[in-house]
């Protein structure tokens, strides 16, 4: 695996959560040539990439995951593994691992132009909790049932990392929903995200994830929501003074690899490296939501005060999200709603 990062950030994380680490590589490493299913023997390069930097959770369970991939493949699987968008942003990313030239990544709804179903987990308070949330991302079949169509878009679903329940910022305190009206929020380029504060009364102006702390800073945008590891990890607290603890949705970003490097793949291979990704996912839901606490109050000592709306109007507000969703896919949209909403309260 590349040494630039050692999976003893794991230690020191939450210590240091916004200091950068080592460098990430260069260049892209050449695959090596002639791997395939009848020589199992020859190794093979795994790259894997992520925009986040090196302490976030994603970041170090993508290294865990390329350490237990190398050890459980006995050295077959070499891989490397490129961060804080050394590769591109989420959708250059994306874009390599259809075409091949990237093996491991996550993507946000960010990319359901490809698979619609995939905004289901963009609609607001959806889950009420991690325990629900657990529930349903462990649920094969239903997963599959939502998933399963990015496979012919030459990427393959395999676990569920996530970004947890969102909160939000901004450099106004924010105690209700009247105090939404207007704002200039930052939401990703995802049409559910972009529906949902459209609802609460902001102007959103979609920007890209490595593009946000610049817009941020130069008042491009009055505020933006993710979770608390994100808001501390790209240090959002030095253009940011509030937070407000809306929980107003629960944010996946599912774990692919690249149909063309899973092809190449012997059976045993595949196994080795289906089995890793869903112990990478249940390992990165975990460090993230041990986080989420420590990354509050990091975002406190550094100045930015917390309040706690009550979300009964937020709620009524966005209904108009899901009726809309269920008027775009009405082969799908509200039944699918209910299985998540069913195995969620099981």
């Amino acid at each position: 695996m590349n040494k630039f990062l050692s999976f003893a950030l794991v230690i020191g994380m939450c210590l240091s959560l916004a200091a950068c680490g080592a460098k990430p590589s260069e260049a892209l490493p050449v695959q090596d040539g002639g791997a395939d299913a009848s020589t199992p023997a020859e190794k093979i390069t795994v790259r894997i990439a992520t925009q986040h930097p090196d302490d976030y959770p994603n970041t170090v369970a993508m290294v865990r995951l390329a350490e237990e991939l190398e050890e459980k493949s006995g050295g077959i699987l070499q891989c490397d593994v490129y961060t804080n968008n050394a590769l591109g942003n989420e959708l250059e990313l994306l874009e390599q691992g259809r075409t091949g030239t990237l093996d491991i990544f996550h993507c946000s709804p960010t990319i359901a132009s490809l698979n619609p179903k995939y905004n289901v987990f963009d609609l607001p308070f959806l889950f009420e909790n991690y325990e629900q949330v657990e529930k349903v991302v462990t649920n094969e079949e239903l997963m599959n049932e939502i998933l399963s169509d990015f496979i012919q878009a030459g990427i393959r679903p395999m676990t569920a990392y996530e970004n947890g329940l969102r909160v939000i910022s901004s450099n106004k305190k924010i105690e209700s929903l009247a105090d939404m009206k207007g704002m200039k929020m930052r939401v990703p380029p995802a049409p559910i995200s972009i529906a949902i504060f459209d609802a609460l009364g902001c102007n959103t102006t979609p920007v890209a994830f490595n593009e946000l702390y610049s817009a941020l800073q130069q008042k491009v945008v009055d505020g933006q929501e993710n979770g608390y590891p994100t808001f501390s990890a790209n240090k959002y607290y030095e253009v940011q003074d509030y937070i407000a603890e809306t929980y107003h949705m629960w944010s996946i970003n599912e774990l692919f690899v690249s149909e063309a490097f899973w092809n190449k793949l012997t059976p045993e291979l595949q196994e080795i490296v289906r089995t890793a990704c869903v112990d990478s996912g249940v390992y990165q839901r975990n460090l993230y939501r041990e986080m989420q606490d420590q990354c509050k109050q990091d975002a406190m000592d550094n100045g930015v005060g917390v309040t706690y709306p009550d979300m009964a109007e937020w709620k009524e507000a966005v209904a108009s999200v899901y009726e809309n969703f269920y008027t775009e896919y009405p082969e799908w949209g509200k039944t699918l709603v209910e299985k998540i909403q069913a195995c969620a309260n099981s």
